[in-house]
């Protein structure tokens, strides 16, 4: 379950200056975050619904699983 904070600083980060401050980028889709974690990418939090969880290759500690 993702909390109140992690939600407002998900959201946050739809401003690039936020994004900046953080030197965080947002990658949504199954393709690219796949990719992304195949090439060996360290994410600091993958949000992902339960459908996708299940399916995606060895996720890391850092995984939210929202419904």
């Amino acid at each position: 379950m993702i909390s109140k904070n992690q939600q407002k600083y998900i959201n946050s980060l739809e401003q690039k200056k936020n994004r900046k401050k953080e030197n965080v980028f947002v990658a949504e889709g199954f393709k690219i975050v796949g990719e992304l974690l195949q090439a060996g990418y360290k994410p600091k939090m993958i949000v992902g619904m339960e459908e996708w969880m299940s399916n995606a290759p060895t996720l890391p500690h850092s995984t939210i699983c929202i419904t």
